[in-house]
């Protein structure tokens, strides 16, 4: 690497034209580069966090995760659905199939 380095320090009209390379290529590709502030991600997970202050992780599972579990078992293009009850909160886990309808 310090050779290339060296080569470069030897020879500055070299460095200029790799310099001017790419900044040019740059600014070629500039108008093709799209922004988005807000850009669209499609994920194949959906994560539900309900909190339930105070509650035990026995209760947290009863009350929340359950019924969760059961409102949207029946929805179509669900591969797998994972839930953690902790003290105070509960965390369901959809799993979306490939390809599948996420709306």
């Amino acid at each position: 690497m310090s050779r290339v380095i060296g080569w470069f320090v030897h020879n500055p009209v070299a460095a200029n034209l790799l310099m001017f390379v790419l900044v040019a290529g740059g600014l070629l590709a500039l108008p093709t580069i799209r922004q988005e502030e807000f850009p669209a991600v499609d994920s194949d997970l959906v994560r539900i966090s309900v909190e339930y202050p105070g509650a035990t992780p026995e209760e947290s599972e009863a009350s929340v995760c359950l019924r969760i579990e059961e409102a949207i078992e029946g929805t179509p293009d669900i591969d797998r659905i994972s839930a953690v009850a902790v003290e105070g909160a509960c965390v369901v886990t959809v799993e979306l199939v490939i390809g599948g309808d996420s709306e």
